[in-house]
């Protein structure tokens, strides 16, 4: 039995079989010094998992491409509770200008929730939104809370439900719209648990706070690009 999670349609690739062998990642897509491109340059993002790491190695990959769409989710079963999920659509032309983020951020939350309610998870709650400057793009972003019940994840510890903190970015640039993912629990019991890093403004800002204790969260959302040149991907 794969890995590969349940909660998003699409091929899976990779991912360990019976939790020991790891499979191989037979990808539409390319990843090339730990950053992820999608298929016919739609757009590229860093992998949150390095490529020299037993993160990657038990890693699946699960891609789902459409004309002019594409849906792209990382998880290792080393990181068995986070998942890390981007989505992207090229817009038709001259229609970027109407395309409204917020209720892009609507929809793509309201399509996770019902997705994950299959799970047995509950709403999210909308813990703060603002905007937000990535490293190649501008939107908003995100910080939601989630109840999780123990029986939905992978975990030991005998408690019945876990929180999760999930964190959504979305933008628009090059003619296209993406919403990044980030979603993990921050009291679960990982093999290989998120990692700190330090964050100006962290103690006062709760999205900040969030990212300060999940490096690969920071690092995946923070590098999502819709403008891929050929120079970058040598």
């Amino acid at each position: 039995m794969s890995t590969c999670g349940l909660i998003f349609l699409g091929g899976c690739s990779g991912g360990t079989l019976g939790n020991l062998i790891p499979l191989p990642k037979m990808l539409s897509g390319s990843v090339r010094n730990s950053v992820y491109y999608a298929k016919d340059d739609l757009f590229s993002i860093d992998s949150p998992f390095p490529q020299d790491s037993d993160l990657y190695t038990y890693a699946a990959i699960k891609e789902k491409y459409r004309s002019n769409q594409a849906s792209v989710v990382f998880h290792s079963s080393v990181a068995g509770n986070e998942y890390y999920h981007v989505e992207v659509e090229r817009l038709p032309e001259g229609s970027s200008g109407s395309i409204d983020i917020e209720a892009a951020a609507d929809d793509a939350v309201a399509n996770i929730q019902e997705m994950q309610a299959r799970r047995g998870r509950e709403p999210f709650v909308l813990v703060k939104e603002e905007p937000w400057n990535a490293k190649y793009t501008s939107g908003l972003i995100r910080l939601y809370t989630q109840k999780v019940p123990a029986a939905s994840v992978s975990s030991d510890t005998g408690k019945k439900f876990f929180t999760a903190f999930n964190l959504m970015y979305v933008a628009k640039g090059s003619g296209k719209i993406v919403a990044v993912l980030a979603d993990w629990l921050i009291d679960g019991d990982e093999a290989a648990p998120p990692q700190k890093i330090a964050i100006e403004g962290a103690e006062k800002d709760p999205i900040k706070s969030a990212f300060s204790i999940n490096a690969r969260a920071w690092k995946f959302i923070n590098s999502i690009d819709l403008n891929v040149s050929a120079a970058q991907k040598k």
